[in-house]
């Protein structure tokens, strides 16, 4: 402050500052690096006290405060970030943990930008924000991930994803290969009608017809073509989603071929059963005939 200054201006201003920087969502801050290497932060705005548990007055000599904040895993990767900033003079950007006493592990992404001081100090002008909630979204979206890869890989029934436009093969399992007989190198980036894997157009006229009506297909029946030809009759069930702004098609296929050759023993049997019932009714209606025959002529042998 030079004599000309109203330090009640100055006070003000302070205020005003003040102010401004509660609105800010996180934490305000400049950060030194001075030239025996030791840090400290000659100003931190109020919001230091939710994140780090200490007051902007109890950092500007004494860094440690930060540090003792930081989750222990992160410490070291955190300090060689702000060092390698320092070396190159390039933009610090970090998302590290913080974990105060008795409150659960919190998200930090910090972003500033150094400058260096004549006296070969470096001074960083930045921000801390708390993404917990978007790290916890991340984490979410992570373990859904991996649940729906790990049951992609293992189903034993075929399982695609599809361009919905088009046709073409994003990905496939192992139950693709095992039903169909193609490798996952022949099969993805090539279109389904490349490969003839529809038997009939119609039926896949009517399975896109239904997911662009609906969104969803379950359990039609359809058949598909082998790699060697032979085809195979399977249920179909299918939704659409959203893939990279695209729209795809998560189908799972299941072979029924089995369950086929059940049904027709099935029906054979029923219609053996029948015509042996029918024969069997057959002879009872002539027994009876023969029946009432006898009876006939036993009262005309009486007479």
């Amino acid at each position: 402050m030079t004599g000309n200054q109203d330090p009640v201006v100055g006070i003000q201003d302070k205020i005003s500052l003040d102010k401004v920087f509660a609105q800010i969502p996180g934490m305000v801050y400049q950060f030194l690096r001075k030239p025996d290497g030791t840090y400290t932060v000659p100003f931190a705005s109020e919001a230091i006290r939710g994140i780090f548990g200490c007051s902007p007055q109890d950092v500007r000599h004494d860094f440690s405060l930060i540090i003792k904040a930081l989750y222990l895993e992160d410490k070291e990767r955190v300090i060689q970030s702000i060092e390698d900033s320092a070396d190159k003079l390039t933009p610090w950007q970090c998302e590290y943990r913080v974990q105060l006493p008795g409150q659960p592990i919190r998200w930090m992404l910090a972003r500033s930008v150094p400058e260096r001081q004549n006296d070969g100090s470096i001074i960083w002008f930045g921000y801390n924000v708390d993404i917990t909630e978007r790290k916890m979204a991340e984490e979410a979206v992570r373990q859904s991930e991996e649940k729906f890869s790990a049951a992609f890989k293992a189903s034993p029934d075929l399982m695609s994803i599809t361009r919905l436009s088009d046709g073409q093969i994003l990905d496939v399992n192992n139950g693709y290969s095992r039903l169909l007989g193609y490798a996952r190198d022949e099969t993805v980036g090539k279109t389904t009608a490349e490969l003839s894997i529809w038997a009939d157009a119609a039926e896949r006229a009517k399975f896109i017809a239904l997911l662009k009506e609906s969104g969803e297909v379950n359990d039609l029946e359809i058949t598909l073509r082998r790699k060697d030809g032979t085809l195979v009759p399977c249920l179909d069930s299918a939704r659409t989603f959203n893939l990279q702004g695209e729209p795809c098609v998560l189908s799972v296929v299941k072979d029924i071929t089995g369950q086929k050759r059940a049904d027709n023993d099935f029906s054979k049997k029923v219609s053996e059963l029948e015509r042996f019932n029918k024969v069997a009714m057959e002879r009872e209606d002539r027994i009876i005939e023969l029946k009432q025959e006898v009876k006939k002529l036993k009262e005309q042998l009486m007479k």
